[in-house]
């Protein structure tokens, strides 16, 4: 999730989640029917984002409201300045990179998650893209399998 903060009063969001294939979490419940689970833990972040009061606590139920349906092994929620050019990570969890990112700025020129921010536009890589990227891109952590 990345909160767009280049123009004061806006209030865009947009989510992000790099993980390559969606697999169902081990706890979701085999009883009720994808599109009910769907519709449970949209209610939940719903919820959540009334009844909690810190960003931290936010971002802790919104992972967990998405993990409990799919597996969320990469995940962040980051504040974007556009006019400053920089990403804050308020929560992160990966499964490879362990760097601790929450709470720093970071530059996002030539930097993949840069790229789609500054160009307003999706991207899609897969390994022997990004492989290629990496050897003349700045990245962070370890080559992705997709993008």
């Amino acid at each position: 999730m990345i909160l767009d903060l280049s123009e004061p009063g806006r209030n865009t969001m947009s989510r992000h989640s790099h993980t390559p294939e969606i697999t169902p979490s081990p706890s979701c419940n085999p009883a009720l029917t994808y599109a009910e689970q769907l519709n449970y833990m949209l209610y939940d972040i719903a919820n959540a984002v009334h009844a909690t009061r810190k960003i931290s606590d936010l971002c802790l139920s919104i992972f967990q409201s998405l993990n409990s349906l799919i597996t969320v092994s990469n995940f962040f929620v980051a504040r974007c300045d556009t006019r400053k050019q920089t990403l804050s990570f308020e929560y992160i969890v990966d499964e490879f990179d362990q760097k601790g990112f929450q709470n720093q700025a970071i530059d996002l020129s030539g930097s993949l998650i840069g790229e789609i921010l500054l160009n307003k536009r999706p991207m899609l890589l897969k390994t022997h893209q990004l492989i290629e990227r990496a050897k003349t891109c700045r990245r962070e952590g370890p080559t992705p399998k997709i993008w």
